[in-house]
């Protein structure tokens, strides 16, 4: 054997020629995935020079992130067949991979596009204006008069679909307030969240909630979980008698800074949207 040694690759040279470490080797070598064609009487370990195709062939397949069993299994049974089947099943799942990485950038960008409108925000000032018609899931009933915990226990429960969802979604959330509690300024008694995603399969037991095309009034407010403070209330009232606007829809509060880039409830900000008409003696 002693002669022939010269036909052979040390590991120092496999490793050399192929970019890996003699610790691959000797690991690969360990666990029966890749050994030596021989091992002399001092030790030392050979690789036949056609193994050095093999481990190309190794080395390739595991950048393509394919598992060391199917690799040795492909190495003692090479053709045709298989190797076009490993070849189709990783394309599917990088088609796969990429579409998901597309939906990470998509909701990335909208809720970047977001965070730079905040800094823009004009606080406390009413507008009226045309809203198209929207969809969205509700939860049931959350009473205030539940203590803290058991609040964010329900809003916990109605969340769990979206958070388990694999996907990054770019979903909107938020809260539904009794509409007489409101404009009154009366202590809200209970109010509901909804929420509108992507896959609007993913809550499908709970209520349908439809936020009507037409007439709103506007204004962004700085409110921490839809709790508004009566000064606001008081001059969303004012505006509605001087307009002569009527209430036609609940009161919808729409998140726009929260918990996430805020440090404290006053930081916070949210957008009030009611639907309204004018009354029919009013003058338009």
């Amino acid at each position: 054997m002693k002669n022939t040694v010269k036909d052979y690759f040390t590991p120092g040279e496999l490793a050399k020629l192929t970019g890996i470490s003699k610790q691959i080797l000797l690991y690969y070598d360990k666990n029966n995935i890749f050994s030596p064609s021989f091992v002399d009487d001092n030790g030392y370990r050979y690789y036949s020079l056609s193994q050095y195709f093999s481990l190309e062939i190794l080395i390739t397949m595991r950048k393509l992130d394919i598992p060391l069993q199917d690799i040795m299994f492909y190495l003692k049974n090479k053709n045709l067949h298989d190797l076009k089947k490993i070849y189709t099943l990783k394309l599917h799942e990088y088609q796969d991979k990429i579409k998901q990485l597309q939906q990470y950038e998509s909701a990335l960008a909208k809720r970047l596009m977001r965070l730079e409108k905040i800094e823009s925000i004009r606080l406390n000032q009413i507008m009226l204006s045309e809203q198209s018609e929207e969809l969205y899931y509700r939860s049931a009933d959350i009473p205030l008069s539940i203590t803290p915990k058991k609040r964010i226990l329900k809003i916990a429960e109605y969340m769990f679909p979206h958070l388990r969802s694999k996907l990054l979604e770019d979903c909107v959330i938020g809260f539904q307030l009794n509409k007489d509690e409101f404009i009154q300024c009366q202590k809200l008694s209970k109010y509901n969240i909804f929420i509108q995603t992507v896959d609007m399969n993913i809550n499908k037991d709970t209520d349908i909630l439809k936020k009507e095309s037409g007439l709103y009034l506007s204004l962004y407010c700085n409110c921490h979980y839809g709790l508004i403070d009566d000064d606001i209330k008081l001059n969303i009232k004012n505006f509605i008698n001087i307009n002569k606007l009527s209430i036609c829809s609940d009161v919808f509060v729409f998140p726009i800074r929260n918990y996430w880039s805020a440090t404290t409830n006053s930081e916070e900000i949210s957008q009030i949207c009611i639907q309204v008409e004018y009354m029919k003696d009013s003058v338009q």
